[in-house]
This record gives structure tokens, sequence and C-alpha cells, in this order.
């Protein structure tokens, strides 16, 4: 809630609203890549959210989730756990915290972990999206065609 702007209530209508969002963009058929920090701290009830999240799901790691073993992940319904950046159509790096990518790195970074910030330096290509939790709502989870378009140029960055 501290990482917040302070929209909601409590920790349950944040977790309410993330549950609808997510409910409304994702069917049971769809892989879903999680980017680290499901809970804080372990003090969620993280295995009932779980069930109610529809979809193929995927995490890599972040530093929150490390309260936990690898395998309660697994257990509470996440079919496949990193522990490291996953690189995913020979050209999206997917990891938790943002990567070091310079310009003349053919990549892009999809990441988590900064909250509301984003990073771009003026004059240069933007190679990173921020889609943490605070940039998806009310939306929920950012679609593979969003993001293509993000990097096409055909929709406009945060």
């Amino acid at each position: 809630m501290r990482y917040e702007r302070g929209e909601f209530e409590d920790v349950l209508a944040m977790n309410e609203a993330i549950i609808k969002a997510w409910d409304e963009k994702v069917n049971s058929k769809d892989i879903v890549y999680h980017l680290g920090d499901v809970g804080i701290n372990g003090q969620e009830n993280l295995e009932d959210i779980m069930k109610q999240l529809p979809g193929q799901k995927c995490l890599v790691l972040g530093n929150h989730d490390l309260v936990h073993p690898y395998e309660y992940w697994l257990d509470i319904g996440f079919c496949r756990v990193y522990e490291h950046p996953i690189c995913i159509h020979e050209f999206y790096w997917l990891s938790h915290a943002p990567m070091y990518l310079n310009q003349n790195m053919p990549y892009v970074n999809i990441h988590g972990h900064i909250h509301r910030n984003i990073i771009f330096t003026p004059g240069t290509k933007n190679q990173y999206v921020n889609v943490s939790v605070e940039h998806q709502l009310p939306n929920g989870p950012m679609e593979w065609k969003e993001i293509q378009e993000y990097f096409s140029g055909k929709k406009e960055k945060k």
C-alpha cells in the first residue's frame, strides 16, 4: 500500500481491484507472465488470490517473493517459476527489476519493481516498459499485442 497513490482504502480493496481487472482481460487459456513481487513479505493470503486468477501463470521471482521457497509458488498456482530474467521471442527480456541495456543493444526489457517510475533517457530509444501493477490498474495485465505496439511506435509510451 505504501507504493500506491492512496486510491485504495486498504489492501483488501486493492486486491479486489487487481482481481477484477485481471478477470476482465485474462481467460483460462492465456499465458500470463508475472514479473515479481506477488505479495509483500508473505502477509497476503496469496493462495486464495491466485485461485481467483484465470490463465496459465508464470512467475519471474521478485525481491519480495524470496520469503517463500521456490516450490511454494508452484503449489499456489504458478505453472513455471524463473529465478532469473528470461528472453522470449529472441527480443523481449522479462525481468523483475530493470536490466541494463545500452542503445546499441537490439533488445527491450519488460519489467516491474520500480512501481510508478519509468526509465527513459532523453535522446535515446526507449527500450523499457514498466508493467508494475501501479501502471496497469484499472486496465489489468498488459496484453502481448499492446507490448508489440508499444515497441513498434504504434502505442503511446507510459
